[in-house]
Formats: structure tokens, sequence, C-alpha cells
């Protein structure tokens, strides 16, 4: 039990770095689609 507690305590950066990535990534993603829709509904009310 010892040795599994000092993996999981080794672990838990390198989980929260991928999670932070992950949401970075998330993030990113979702302003390009959002600035993309926004982009498409200007250019359909300017027609």
């Amino acid at each position: 039990m010892c040795g599994y507690n000092k993996t999981l305590l080794l672990n838990l950066p390198h989980l929260l770095c991928l999670f932070l990535l992950n949401m970075t990534i998330l993030s990113y993603f979702c302003n390009k689609i959002n600035y993309s829709f926004t982009n498409l509904s200007k250019k359909s009310k300017k027609n």
C-alpha cells in the first residue's frame, strides 16, 4: 500500500499537467469554433 501511495503521489503532477493541457486544447478549440461561428453570422447578416 505504501508503494502504491508513492507512485500515486508521483503521478499526480503528471496527471494534473495532462489535465491542464487538455483543458487548454479544449478551450482553444472552443474559442476557434465560437470565432468562426460569429464570423459566419456576421457574413450572413451582411447579405
